[in-house]
């Protein structure tokens, strides 16, 4: 650690140079510090005799602090010069790994499927088999035929559909990723990436019921979706009540739900899942489309 005769801290006129010729500053003279602290948005630098301090000599630290750089620095940078840094920079950068709440892409579900080992388990493991045993009864009380699924995923809620009802079946989803899975684990069954708003499924495909899970609060247009079903068709859908990175809209209470869907159905009826002690919730959607 690097300390002058009186023991206040100083950081080594070498680097603190370095980082000034690097932002084109100047000359460093004398840089013997006793302190750093915060006023306002400035850092200030104390000094028992003269000082010269630029925040871009804090700046370049903060950001230089990499796989290559790290044990250099903390090497010859006093702890207290890398706090202040520290505290200067890391606020920022926090601030701007938020992600923002919104209709995401299929690059995101590519991700996001791939960064999770839960899609892979048996569907009686997942957090949704709850909700999707109570679908499944119903289609099956139902004497359903063949169902098309919007937004597939990699296709647990397809094969427990298949395991229950016997139903001829063909889900979609635009993520390749999760498309890709569905077909080597259920090859038996019928899966397409297809895009909800551009495909021709709705008016080429045969079915009966139309299975419509984790889908219409991910996207703006779900009234768009509703209006290319067939009419006639039987619809289980799920929409929530709580708020998610990829979430477009959540619901309050049935009675909002009803508002914005019972236009599209001949008859609509909601009930309501609580899926945790803290009042998470599903509505499911059941009825005749319109």
């Amino acid at each position: 650690m690097w300390r002058d005769g009186a023991g206040s801290h100083f950081a080594p006129p070498s680097l603190l140079s370095l980082a000034y010729n690097r932002r084109g500053v100047g000359r460093v003279r004398s840089w013997r510090l006793s302190g750093i602290v915060r006023e306002g948005t400035k850092l200030v630098a104390h000094r028992r005799r003269r000082y010269t301090c630029k925040r871009c000599v804090f700046t370049w630290i903060a950001t230089s602090m990499n796989a290559n750089f790290k044990s250099l620095i903390r090497k010859f940078v006093p702890p207290i010069v890398l706090r202040g840094a520290t505290a200067m920079i890391g606020p920022r950068r926090s601030a701007d790994r938020v992600e923002q709440t919104g209709q995401k892409g299929a690059e995101w579900y590519d991700a996001s499927f791939e960064a999770s080992g839960d899609w892979s388990r048996h569907y009686t493991a997942s957090e949704y088999y709850f909700l999707w045993a109570v679908i499944a009864d119903r289609i099956q009380r139902a004497g359903a035929k063949s169902i098309l699924e919007i937004g597939c995923g990699p296709g647990q809620l397809a094969r427990l559909l298949r395991d229950k009802t016997g139903c001829k079946y063909v889900g979609f989803d635009f993520s390749q990723k999760r498309v890709e899975h569905a077909q080597k684990v259920h090859p038996d069954l019928s899966f397409v990436q297809q895009d909800a708003f551009r495909t021709d499924l709705f008016t080429t495909c045969d079915y009966d019921t139309v299975v419509c899970t984790e889908f219409l609060e991910h996207v703006e247009g779900d009234t768009v979706v509703l209006e290319k079903i067939r009419n006639g068709s039987r619809f289980f859908g799920t929409v929530p009540n709580f708020p998610f990175t990829s979430h477009v809209r959540h619901f309050d209470s049935e009675d909002d739900v009803r508002s914005r869907y019972a236009v599209f159905f001949n008859d609509l009826r909601i009930d309501k899942f609580l899926a945790d002690a803290a009042g998470k919730t599903f509505y499911l959607l059941d009825g005749e489309i319109r």
